[in-house]
């Protein structure tokens, strides 16, 4: 009884200090993620409905994805207008217009580039993002248009609104690559002017590229872009939102197997890498092609026979592709099984397997080949493996 006690205050404890600050080790259901809810997106009274069937009516008639820079750059004025001139809105209508520019310039930045940049965004920004890497001017301007939109969508938002608006930046900012690009484009230009010597340096910190814009505020790239790096900054400080996806993490899981004689049942640890944080969100969004990945980098596990306390086995296994999409699959795991051989503490074993996983369940096929030809018979090599994982642990940051 005391241990459960002292187990719930400090899970009580855990969740308290995790919202305060992104730690190194967590667990991943407790970090901080993107508002499930858009309240720009979501009338309420009656008059806001009628005002979001205005809106929908007014984009269906003018909506210009797709079409040349001329004449988007004109449906965007007419929406401009439309959000300030339209008697029909009001101030929740205009945010809502103003949210829905932001919106379409993004997605129009993705169908015009080539290079598309996969980011887990809030089905709501059901879109990937993407910059033009070769004109630094063109990034920015495109940044900061967005920018501008999303303000003034904020300005007339309440404070839920503005709070979403925060994470809907933080999510472009690295969804599109434009950070990326410019601390990237900075350390070139450093690279150049002999700043940085035989020396790459990778930013996985908001706090690394406010230190980085501190150190080499005089390059052009880095002052070019402060203003809106120092507001992705203003952004995390509020929110504790980190809109990076890729973590490492620890995955405790019991096993059941079940063959045609024996049953066994097991537990397993395994050091691992995801790639978004939800196992249960098979893609990112809608449209990108980011799936969910979790690989397994190496892994240990053991399975005691229920009939026989004497027999069980242990495994172990590098490069295990634990989920990508719905797919599982294990080709490098061997092991060793205790309790066949009276006169030899263990008998060698390989065993490749594949399945289907999702989330924190995994079924899958499993053959087992036991090297010791007379010892086979008193293995079943056919098994069906049922894998529940517990809530994932990260050990490290996102990056």
């Amino acid at each position: 009884m005391k241990s459960l006690i002292s187990f719930g205050m400090l899970l009580c404890i855990s969740i308290i200090y995790a919202q305060r600050k992104e730690q190194v080790v967590n667990l991943v259901f407790l970090d901080k993620t993107f508002p499930r809810k858009c309240p720009i997106c979501e009338p309420i009274t009656e008059s806001q409905k009628r005002e979001d069937q205005v809106i929908k009516e007014f984009i269906k008639n003018h909506t210009c994805l797709g079409c040349a820079d001329r004449n988007f750059a004109e449906y965007l004025n007419k929406m401009e207008l439309f959000a300030d001139t339209s008697a029909a809105l009001s101030g929740f209508g205009k945010a809502q217009v103003y949210y829905r520019l932001a919106y379409d310039l993004m997605r129009y930045e993705s169908e015009m580039d080539n290079k598309v940049f996969n980011v887990s965004a809030h089905e709501r920004i059901n879109t990937s993002f993407a910059v033009d890497a070769r004109n630094l001017d063109k990034v920015l301007a495109g940044a900061q248009q967005v920018k501008s939109y999303l303000d003034e969508s904020s300005r007339l938002s309440d404070e839920q609104g503005k709070y979403f608006l925060k994470h809907v930046w933080l999510e472009y900012a690295y969804g599109s690559g434009f950070m990326d690009y410019v601390t990237n484009t900075a350390i070139e230009e450093a690279t150049k002017l002999k700043y940085i010597e035989d020396e790459w340096l990778e930013f996985t910190e908001i706090d690394e590229i406010e230190a980085f814009v501190s150190t080499y505020e005089h390059l052009r790239s880095v002052n070019s872009a402060s203003p809106l790096l120092t507001e992705v900054s203003q952004s995390y400080q509020k929110t504790g939102y980190n809109p990076q996806q890729e973590h490492p993490l620890i995955t405790p899981s019991f096993n059941w197997l079940q063959s045609k004689n024996y049953r066994q049942f097991g537990v397993e640890l395994a050091l691992d890498i995801a790639n978004l944080r939800n196992p249960y969100r098979v893609q990112g969004s809608r449209l990108s092609n980011e799936i969910y990945t979790r690989f397994s980098g190496i892994y240990v596990g053991m399975n005691q026979l229920e009939a026989n306390s004497r027999r069980r086995e242990f495994y172990f296994g590098i490069g295990r592709s634990t989920q990508i999409g719905f797919i599982y699959a294990n080709i490098f795991q061997f092991g060793w099984k205790q309790g066949l051989d009276p006169d030899k503490f263990a008998r060698w074993f390989y065993r490749p397997e594949a399945g289907f996983s999702f989330g924190n369940f995994q079924v899958f096929y499993s053959y087992t080949l036991l090297f010791s030809k007379q010892f086979r018979p008193m293995v079943d090599n056919h098994t069906i493996n049922f894998r529940f994982t517990l809530p994932h642990v990260r050990i490290g940051r996102y990056y």
